[in-house]
């Protein structure tokens, strides 16, 4: 997590260290992106910047996410958002979700395509459902 005063500065950091893959906002149930949380999604990670007058910064690694699931009511396809929940391994962000996010079909494809490619390039497998890495020598 980054610090208040540089949130921003950092968030720049990031989006200009690696092209991002998928930046989006929340959105309010009508799909409009009347809120203060942005998701940026690259080839290592997914950034969840939150606030407007004090801002966090919330980082997990892609090879740390073990499910993705989509969740879209009646509602939310008729205004095309969706909800996309996501369990880790992560100690800070164990489980939560991209909310109201537009195109969210796509965005949990994408995800799961950069997901499998970096559990791969960590060499991390499941074991009894938990996460091993496995050592070359």
């Amino acid at each position: 997590m980054a610090t208040v005063g540089n949130a921003r500065a950092r968030w720049e950091e990031y989006k200009n260290a690696k092209p991002p893959v998928w930046i989006g906002k929340k959105c309010n149930m009508f799909g409009l992106p009347w809120t203060f949380t942005t998701y940026m999604l690259n080839e290592d990670c997914l950034y969840i910047m939150t606030g407007i007058l004090t801002h966090r910064i919330d980082e997990v690694r892609l090879f740390r996410i073990k499910d993705l699931s989509l969740e879209q009511t009646i509602t939310d396809r008729i205004f095309g958002i969706g909800t996309i929940h996501i369990d880790s391994i992560d100690t800070s962000m164990h489980s939560f979700d991209l909310v109201n996010i537009k195109e969210c079909k796509a965005v949990r494809n994408a995800a799961a395509t950069l997901i499998a490619k970096a559990r791969e390039n960590a060499k991390i497998i499941e074991y009894l459902n938990a996460p091993v890495v496995i050592q070359q020598k």
